[in-house]
């Protein structure tokens, strides 16, 4: 006669979450360098360290610290729009320029006092070779 052989016990439930059940899990706080709770990461990861964030796993029993790292950087060009060539931009002229301010006057720029800028065309702004110049991409309005 044989004996039934005893049940085999569950597997132990593993003491670190996984990283799919995490996420499913709610963010309860996240920490940007150089808050405190961020210190020791920081001193870990450095300037990779980009924030750190504290979550609850799906079931609210644990919370799980989690640190975002940046592990790369590329020049983005594509999806981003051109110049409009009707639009206008800030654009940052130096106070010795003169040359270059009285090409935008005949292209009709405008300088701005409260701003502390020169507001060009787009079109204005390609062909002068200004765009490295461009504050921000804003279309200005008069």
């Amino acid at each position: 006669m044989k004996r039934a052989s005893p049940a085999e016990p569950a597997p132990k439930p593993s003491s670190t979450p996984q990283p799919n059940a995490l996420r499913n899990g709610a963010v309860t706080r996240t920490l940007w360098p150089p808050a405190a709770g961020t210190k020791r990461w920081q001193q870990l990861y450095g300037d990779a360290l980009l924030c750190v964030r504290h979550r609850r796993d799906a079931a609210g029993l644990r919370r799980v610290v989690t640190v975002e790292l940046v592990v790369g950087a590329v020049a983005h060009r594509r999806g981003q729009p051109g110049l409009q060539d009707r639009a206008r931009y800030p654009v940052k002229v130096a106070a010795g320029e003169r040359d270059l301010k009285a090409a935008l006057k005949l292209r009709q720029a405008w300088w701005d006092p409260e701003a502390g800028c020169w507001y060009a065309y787009g079109r204005t702004i390609r062909e002068l070779g200004l765009e490295d110049r461009i504050l921000m991409r804003a279309v200005a309005r008069r």
